[in-house]
C-alpha cells in the first residue's frame, strides 16, 4: 500500500501542464477555456521540455504559445508550466506575472444563428465536422470554414412570396464564403469579388428573411390594458410602407414565418 502511494505521488507530481487546456482559466472570475482549444489545437514554440503524452512537464517554460492555423498571429509569450503543491493543478502562466494565464484568447469562430442556416459546408474539415459546442452551450462554426450557400432558417422562410421574389431569402455563392477572424470577432465573408458583389455575409448580403416591425399602441389605454400590434414582414425597406397590400408577397404570417403573435395586451 505504501509503495502504491508513493508511485502515486511521483506521477501526480509531475503532471504537468496539457497542450488542450480546458476549465477555469486562472486570474479571471470563473472564466472558461473555449472548447476550440480541444479541436483547434494550440501551438507551442522553443520550449524548453519536450510534450509527453500531450504535456509538458512542470517548470517548462515555452517562448511563444499561439492559436491554430491562420489565426497563429494571436498568441502569449514567455509561458511557463505552473503547478500547485499537490501537482494536479497545472496552468500556463505568464513568466512576469504567474497569477495570470499565458494562454491566447483564439477565436471561437462563427456563432450558429437562429436567422441563418449554412449549407453545403466542407465535410472534410476539421475531423468531418463542421460546427462544435462550446462550453456558453452555443454552436459555432470553426475558424476557416467554408460553405457555399446561406438561407433564412425555417422559421423566418417567407411562405407567401412568389415567382423571382421566393429566392430571395436563399443566396447561393460563386466560390465560398468563409468563416475569418479578426481577434476574437470573427464573420462569414466571401473569398474575393465574386462572392455577392465581394461583400461581407454579415456586412449587407441582401438576404431577406421575415422579422417583426416595432411594437405599436391601438387605441387607447383601457382598464388599465393596451393593445398593440406588430406585422410580420419580409423585406426590411418595407416597414416604411406598413399600409401596403398583403397580397404583394412581403408580408410574413405571424406565429408561422415570424414567432410569436402580433397582437398583445400589455399594462398601462
Amino acid at each position: 500500500m505504501k509503495l502504491f502511494v508513493a508511485a502515486f505521488s511521483a506521477v501526480s507530481a509531475n503532471i504537468g501542464c496539457s497542450i488542450y487546456p480546458r476549465g477555469d482559466i486562472i486570474g479571471t472570475n470563473g472564466e472558461k477555456f473555449s472548447d476550440i482549444l480541444q479541436y483547434q489545437p494550440l501551438n507551442f514554440k522553443k520550449c524548453t521540455n519536450p510534450v509527453e503524452n500531450d504535456r509538458f512537464a512542470e517548470g517548462t517554460t515555452c517562448e511563444e504559445i499561439s492559436c491554430y492555423g491562420r489565426n497563429s498571429h494571436v498568441s502569449g509569450s514567455n509561458a511557463v508550466c505552473q503547478c500547485d503543491h499537490s501537482g494536479l493543478d497545472c496552468n500556463w502562466v505568464q513568466q512576469e506575472n504567474r497569477a495570470v494565464s499565458a494562454v491566447p484568447t483564439c477565436p471561437k469562430g462563427c456563432k450558429d444563428n437562429d436567422i441563418f442556416n449554412m449549407w453545403k459546408c466542407r465535410k472534410n474539415f476539421m475531423w468531418g465536422d463542421n460546427k462544435y459546442m462550446d462550453n456558453d452551450g452555443h454552436g459555432y462554426f470553426y475558424p476557416g470554414e467554408r460553405c457555399k450557400k446561406v438561407t433564412c432558417s425555417a422559421a423566418r422562410q417567407p411562405k407567401l412570396m412568389t415567382g423571382a421574389a421566393l429566392a430571395a431569402w436563399k443566396l447561393k455563392a460563386a466560390d465560398f464564403y468563409e468563416c475569418v477572424c479578426d481577434g476574437d470577432n470573427c464573420s462569414w465573408s466571401g473569398l474575393n469579388d465574386d462572392v455577392v458583389g465581394g461583400t461581407a455575409f454579415n456586412a449587407g448580403i441582401d438576404l431577406t428573411c421575415a422579422e417583426w416591425t416595432s411594437w405599436e399602441n391601438i387605441g387607447s389605454c383601457v382598464f388599465g390594458k393596451q393593445v398593440r400590434m406588430r406585422d410580420c414582414l419580409v423585406d426590411e425597406t418595407f416597414y416604411e410602407a406598413k399600409n401596403g397590400p398583403a397580397e404583394d408577397g412581403r408580408r410574413g404570417i405571424a406565429g408561422y414565418d415570424c414567432p410569436g403573435a402580433n397582437k398583445e395586451k400589455i399594462s398601462c
